[in-house]
């Protein structure tokens, strides 16, 4: 046994709204890939009506299932889950993810290797298989009082992204 504080590694908060089988499926391909960490799903449910939210915990009974009242938006659904975390990581994944391969382990042990890296994530990829931009760099003043003004509306569409925000798009 490991001699830490910490004996789950990765926990991983879902936030569901009426995504039943979008949320499946993510919760599936994690079973499915996930293989050199250990983990835990938390499932927040903010209150859907499409089904009960009991209905994951037939599907998938190892879950965490934290049911609110009201729909509390994403930051304090995902705040819920993670007060209920165990893991030494914290994985927000979004609902309409589906792991293609063992990511999360792949993650965990890039961060365990460089400790000092704080956020990571993975590539992302659309559906056909493009990539998926997740990030933007920090606003800056001018970027603020651009947006404000609108002054991205006068660069050419297909190149507003590479002009406004540089490499990232």
């Amino acid at each position: 046994m490991e001699n830490n504080l910490f004996f789950m590694k990765v926990s991983i908060i879902i936030l569901n709204y009426n995504t039943f089988t979008l949320t499946s499926q993510c919760i599936q391909s994690i079973y499915q890939h996930t293989k050199n960490v250990d983990f835990e799903i938390i499932l927040v449910d903010n209150a859907s009506t499409e089904c009960l939210s009991e209905n994951f915990l037939n599907l998938f009974p190892k879950i965490k299932l934290v049911k609110n009242n009201e729909n509390r938006g994403f930051a304090k659904g995902c705040n819920d889950g993670i007060k209920q975390a165990k893991g030494e990581y914290i994985l927000l994944l979004n609902s309409d993810t589906v792991l293609l391969n063992d990511a999360i382990s792949i993650t965990f042990n890039f961060l365990k290797q460089y400790q000092d890296v704080g956020v990571a994530t993975c590539r992302l990829e659309n559906p056909d298989n493009s990539p998926q931009n997740n990030c933007q760099p920090f606003f800056t003043l001018s970027k603020i009082i651009g947006e404000r003004l609108r002054i991205h509306k006068l660069f050419p569409k297909n190149k507003r992204g590479k002009i406004w925000w540089g490499l990232y798009f």
